[in-house]
């Protein structure tokens, strides 16, 4: 895995695809997922990827902050000076 500053959303999870293992047994297990910032959800994706291949069971996903202005480009929403436009 190579550092994904400035790589596009599909460049982050072509990055980090198969990148992670749950470190520890977690088959039946409820799982709450955490992460500091979201950019793209490439990483959180990985995680819940990694986590229900090991046989657990993700039933919720929280980020602390977000980078709203590049997900909201990346889906193709019109932005003007960091806000919507309708």
């Amino acid at each position: 895995m190579r550092d994904a500053v400035g790589l596009s959303s599909a460049q982050r999870a072509r990055n980090i695809s198969g990148v992670m293992r749950a470190s520890r047994d977690v088959a039946g297990q409820v799982v709450v997922l955490a992460d500091d910032i979201v950019t793209t959800g490439a990483t959180m994706r990985e995680a819940v990827r990694a986590i229900e291949a090991a046989g657990g069971v993700v039933v919720a996903r929280a980020a602390i902050a977000a980078t709203p202005r590049r997900f909201r480009e990346e889906q193709g929403e019109s932005l003007h000076n960091g806000t919507e436009v309708s």
